[in-house]
């Protein structure tokens, strides 16, 4: 009964394998698995030749930007395909390039080479992924201008304070003041200044005098422009792939604001004239005080200041009179430098002074005359006096001559004056004091204002970097258009990349994409691909396991012991079948041949038997012969087989018939009879057909 049961396992066994593998799910219950993504293939026509196109689609956010949605990996086509990869869903800043490709060719055996092989190695049965920001500067603008205009006023109780000059400063003060804070406007620095706050630029009038509704302060402008800048950082950081590429134009409000604030005149550039020309006032009348009360010239011991002069070489000094006070004849006064300039031409001049043993004049020009002045800028002459050489005077003039030379016109006659000191008083000194903070605070105002309007300048600069390079998107997105680089088919961008045919190889390489901003941001990672340019074949070779239903019997003699039983017990031979089965597997050479057609369309319609892209099924259909060696029964004998194959990638499954040999009692004998004494049991062979199914993998050509 044990014996009965052994026989029908492998029907058992085979009727268990096609249930798992004809069984559509484990689980009613169980949702249907979703394809994979994976890279769609197609294959086209364009201008007269068949492309295959291999689709790469990259995402949009909020999903992996740096990624496509399926890298085209272990894609294959048929031999000498001509392959596009055809980059989509690109957003006007991708520039995207083909790195290098390495092709790897493919071993190719014959299939008859292999086939011999294969079935000489048959044996028994044996299974094995900003802009400048100047809000801190005119805070400090501002915190000066407030020093300055809170200096406290003298009351008029002494000389100083009851000059007119000092009156004018004064006021000179109030006026600069004034006008400085409507320069300079009402900055905030805990505001940002973001794109809530962008204003369109029309609404302000560049060319407004201080005080009108559309002047532009200062503090306005620095917002505006932070403002724009950040608006235009944002639009250029936007997703415009897909169809949202369309939303990429020079055109968008954002753009064309920033466009206009960095075109924007700024007014206190223009401005700082008049404040400039205020500051000078105040500082010839503090100078005039000094002379009068204190005999102290403020500054740098300059005499008077730089007039505006003529383009032609005219020599002229930049003061007439010179004044030096001294306290008592041991002291001495500090050097004055007299200037020297000839508007903006090179010219050369003497100096003459009057003898007199109290003053001298020094230059590096003097002693190897005559004295140059530059193409920009003065020549200075260091004027020192000497009261102890008076002569007993107290006070005495005298006067140095600038004269043109070498065909140079224009001269100068400066008077000196060297006198002693009257002691100032106390509220003389404070006075002075006072105009001296007034003038230094306004310059120092002045100085700000100066670097604000840098600072502005600046901060427009980088706002029309900034939209230049957009602009330089744009255009270099139109050309790529008119070049044929890229294509908008459907409102969405399109870059192929053309890899040519091959043959019987894998080609491996890499696409990468960078930002047109720059030429160097990656904007996507390194795509990979792998391409592998291979038919399947119409001949080949394969190897595998053939599960037979031919009855396997082994013909020998079974003995029976004798009847009635004797004392030691006898035994008769008979002959009889000593082993059986009604299955058996076989190793088998399978040769094919391909008779159907066969899709590398990676698309929704293909089979999958994993959960990758990767694992997808190429169906093909064979005519299939087999030869392999039998042992199973009792010898290594040759057998057949002739049936279809269904191809599923390289693995093989064939339904046929199997020609098998099976023993038979010869030389008219029959079974279960008794055998002579002496006699071999004669055995014939013979091929019988059996119903058969095979399981094999492509061995050859590859």
């Amino acid at each position: 009964m044990n014996a009965q049961r052994n026989r029908h396992w492998p029907v058992f066994l085979w009727l268990g394998v096609c249930a798992v593998l004809v069984s559509p799910s484990n689980g009613q219950d169980k949702p249907p698995i979703k394809p994979p993504v994976i890279t769609p293939v197609t294959t086209t026509v364009i201008d007269g030749r068949i492309v295959t196109r291999i689709v790469i689609q990259l995402q949009n956010a909020p999903n992996n930007m740096m990624e496509p949605a399926a890298e085209p990996r272990r894609i294959q086509v048929d031999d000498r395909a001509n392959v596009d990869l055809v980059l989509t869903n690109l957003s006007p800043f991708d520039v995207c390039t083909l790195g290098g490709r390495t092709p790897a060719p493919t071993a190719e055996t014959s299939v008859a080479e292999s086939l011999v092989s294969t079935i000489a190695s048959l044996g028994s049965l044996g299974i094995p992924p900003g802009a400048t920001n100047v809000t801190q500067q005119l805070l400090q603008s501002t915190t000066m201008l407030t020093e300055m205009m809170t200096i406290p006023k003298t009351s008029p109780a002494c000389k100083v304070t009851n000059d007119p000059e000092y009156t004018k400063l004064v006021q000179f003060r109030d006026d600069f003041g004034t006008l400085a804070k409507q320069f300079i406007g009402k900055p905030d620095l805990a505001r940002t200044c973001g794109k809530d706050d962008v204003i369109p630029a029309e609404q302000f009038d560049s060319t407004a005098e201080p005080g009108q509704p559309k002047f532009l302060s200062q503090a306005d402008l620095s917002c505006q422009i932070d403002a724009a800048s950040r608006s235009l950082a944002i639009y250029a950081a936007g997703d415009f792939r897909g169809t949202s590429q369309k939303d990429f134009s020079l055109a968008k409000a954002a753009v064309v604001n920033a466009k206009n604030w960095y075109a924007m005149s700024i007014p206190s550039v223009a401005g700082a004239g008049k404040l400039q020309a205020l500051v000078d006032e105040m500082s010839n009348w503090a100078s005039d005080l000094h002379k009068k009360y204190d005999f102290k010239v403020p500054g740098d011991g300059a005499a008077g200041v730089s007039l505006a002069l003529p383009a032609a070489p005219v020599v002229t000094a930049a003061a007439q009179d010179l004044t030096f006070t001294y306290t008592d004849a041991g002291s001495t006064p500090d050097p004055q430098t007299l200037k020297v300039s000839s508007g903006g031409a090179a010219a050369t001049f003497s100096v003459t002074v009057s003898p007199k043993d109290w003053i001298s004049v020094s230059a590096p020009c003097l002693s190897s005359p005559p004295c140059r002045t530059g193409t920009s800028g003065t020549s200075n002459l260091v004027v020192t006096v000497d009261p102890s050489r008076l002569g007993g005077k107290s006070m005495d003039t005298t006067s140095i001559t600038i004269a043109g030379t070498s065909g140079v016109t224009g001269s100068a006659i400066v008077n000196v004056t060297l006198k002693p000191a009257p002691s100032p008083t106390a509220c003389d000194l404070d006075s002075l004091l006072e105009a001296d903070k007034i003038l230094d605070g306004a310059k120092a105002v002045m100085t700000l204002i100066t670097a604000n309007n840098t600072g502005l300048q600046t901060a427009q600069a980088a706002v029309k970097t900034n939209y230049m390079t957009l602009a330089k998107v744009s255009d270099d997105f139109t050309v790529r258009q008119k070049l044929g680089i890229v294509t908008v088919p459907g409102g969405i961008v399109v870059q192929e990349f053309n890899l040519g045919t091959d043959r019987k190889a894998t080609i491996t390489g890499t696409l990468s994409c960078v930002s047109d901003l720059d030429g160097k941001t990656p904007t996507t990672d390194a795509i990979n691909f792998s391409i592998l340019y291979q038919d399947v074949p119409h001949w080949s070779a394969s190897a595998g396991l053939l599960t037979s239903f031919q009855r396997k019997r082994i013909i020998g003699f079974v003995d029976e012991p004798v009847t009635p039983a004797t004392t030691p017990p006898t035994f008769n031979s008979y002959f009889g079948i000593t082993d059986q089965a009604r299955a058996q597997v076989i190793p088998m050479a399978f040769v094919n041949y391909r008779f159907t057609n066969y899709s590398f369309k990676y698309d929704k319609h293909m089979s999958y038997y994993g959960s990758t892209k990767e694992s997808t099924l190429v169906w093909t259909g064979h005519i299939t012969a087999g030869i392999g060696v039998n042992s199973n029964n009792g010898a290594n004998q040759p057998e057949f087989f002739l049936g279809f194959a269904l191809g599923l990638n390289r693995f093989l499954i064939h339904p046929g018939v199997h020609f098998g040999r099976m023993q038979s009692l010869g030389g008219g004998y029959a079974l279960n009879t008794l055998a002579p004494t002496g006699v071999t049991p004669p055995i014939d062979w013979s091929y019988h057909p059996a119903f058969s199914i095979g399981f094999s993998v492509r061995l050859a050509p590859y």
